[in-house]
């Protein structure tokens, strides 16, 4: 009788808890500066103005600014898919609930910043050649460039805003976990629910000096969450907590 092949599948992680949480650290580093990027280069190209025509007008003017900070968020969004999935399995040990409602609402607010990003693209090709009220081009053609900023600008706004939102709701998730296991110093989830808080702003007009200080102070805790992870890791239940050495 001839026997089928079987085959033993290693069940060994290729990455190690150490490895894993290096990698989330890394991740979220370089997400921090992909951001400041973003908003660095936003303010340079002065794109955010009252008026549509006079936005257009500056997103002409400083159209290599412009395209930058889209660019920039992009890879921000995509860094910050891939560390929502690290972090999960990093946290998964601890509340696989609450780490499961974290990633997935941090992929949402990478998914949606995404989409503001791609939005922002399409209308930097679409006013690349746009020179103002007085550019010599026939006025339907300025015309049919100011109906498409007008339609797609509201949806990148919103899509961020949106993005911004499911981010704060995931912090808050994150900081619950930490303060009720404790992988890390309790004072991260508190600090961590007080930014979600503040960034829930985003969408009172009157406040936006909070949800601003709320989108720094989430750039801070990430940079703290980074530094803890490399430096020391968490705190698995039974075991003490050593500073992360290499394998070898």
């Amino acid at each position: 009788m001839i026997r089928p092949l079987t085959f033993k599948v290693s069940r060994t992680p290729l990455l190690t808890e150490h490895i894993l949480q290096r990698l989330v650290a890394a991740l979220l580093t370089v997400y921090c500066i992909a951001q400041v990027v973003t908003i660095v280069t936003r303010i340079a190209s002065g794109a955010d103005l009252d008026s549509a025509t006079g936005s257009m007008a500056m997103i002409q003017a400083n159209h290599a600014w412009y395209m930058a900070s889209k660019i920039a968020n992009l890879v921000a969004a995509f860094l910050l898919l891939a560390a929502a999935v690290l972090l999960y399995q990093t946290f998964r040990p601890f509340d696989r609930a609450l780490a499961l409602l974290a990633a997935s609402f941090l992929a949402t607010a990478a998914l949606f910043w995404l989409f503001s990003s791609l939005a922002g693209l399409a209308i930097a090709e679409n006013l690349g050649g746009f020179s103002g009220p007085t550019a010599t081009y026939p006025q339907l053609e300025a015309s049919s460039q100011l109906a498409t900023y007008q339609a797609i600008e509201p949806v990148r706004a919103i899509a961020g805003r949106v993005g911004f939102t499911a981010a704060a709701l995931a912090l808050a998730f994150l900081s619950v976990l930490v303060v009720l296991a404790r992988p890390i110093s309790h004072w991260f989830g508190w600090a961590g629910l007080v930014t979600a808080v503040a960034m829930l702003f985003i969408w009172d007009p009157e406040a936006s000096l909070m949800h601003r200080l709320g989108g720094a102070a989430l750039l801070a805790w990430f940079m703290g969450l980074a530094g803890r992870l490399a430096l020391k890791g968490v705190d698995i239940p039974g075991r003490e907590t050593e500073p992360i050495t290499d394998d070898n």
